[in-house]
C-alpha cells in the first residue's frame, strides 16, 4: 500500500459511489452530491493549511482519503490538525489506519500540538469501530455534535 500527499482531487473520484452508498444522508435529511464533495476537496488543496491524502492498493487503485487542514486552536495558542474527511474501502480498511499515521506526522512536521479525528454517523455505519481505533491510539473524545434538520 502506498500512500501519499495530493493535489489531483479527481483521483479520488473512484471511492464515490461506494463512499456515497455507505453514507447515511437520509437518515439526517443530508442530499449527497459528489460534485459538491469534490469541490470541498478542491478547497482544502486550494488553501495554504489544506492536504489530501490518499492510500492506493498494490495494484494502483484508489482505496482511501484523508483531508485535513491546520487551524489555530480558538481556545490556545496552539496549533490543531483538523481532520475533515476520512474515507476507505470495506475492503481496505487498514487504508484508513495508515492515511491517519500519515496525517498525524504533516501535524508535527506543522507544529501542530493536537490531531483532531472526526468519527461521524453520518459518513458510515463504522462510527463505533472508528471511535475504539481512535482510543487504541490514544485519542480523547473531545466534543459531541447533533443535528435537527430544520
Amino acid at each position: 500500500m502506498k500512500i501519499i500527499e495530493t493535489d489531483d482531487v479527481e483521483e479520488i473520484r473512484p471511492l464515490y459511489a461506494v463512499w456515497m452508498s455507505q453514507a447515511n444522508g437520509d437518515e439526517f435529511g443530508i442530499d449527497i452530491d459528489a460534485v459538491e464533495l469534490e469541490r470541498d476537496f478542491q478547497s482544502v488543496v486550494n488553501c495554504d493549511n489544506g492536504a489530501v491524502f490518499l492510500a492506493y492498493d498494490d495494484s494502483g487503485n484508489t482505496v482511501g482519503v484523508y483531508s485535513q487542514m491546520i487551524v489555530k486552536s480558538g481556545f490556545s495558542r496552539q496549533m490543531m490538525a483538523v481532520g475533515t474527511h476520512w474515507f476507505a474501502l470495506p475492503s481496505s480498511q487498514s487504508a484508513g489506519i495508515r492515511l491517519v499515521a500519515m496525517a498525524e506526522t504533516r501535524a508535527l512536521r506543522h507544529g501542530c500540538s493536537h490531531v483532531v479525528i472526526s468519527a461521524s454517523r453520518f459518513s458510515s455505519d463504522v462510527h463505533d469501530k472508528v471511535c475504539r481505533y481512535c482510543e487504541r491510539i490514544g485519542a480523547k473524545p473531545f466534543e459531541t455534535f447533533f443535528i435537527k434538520e430544520i
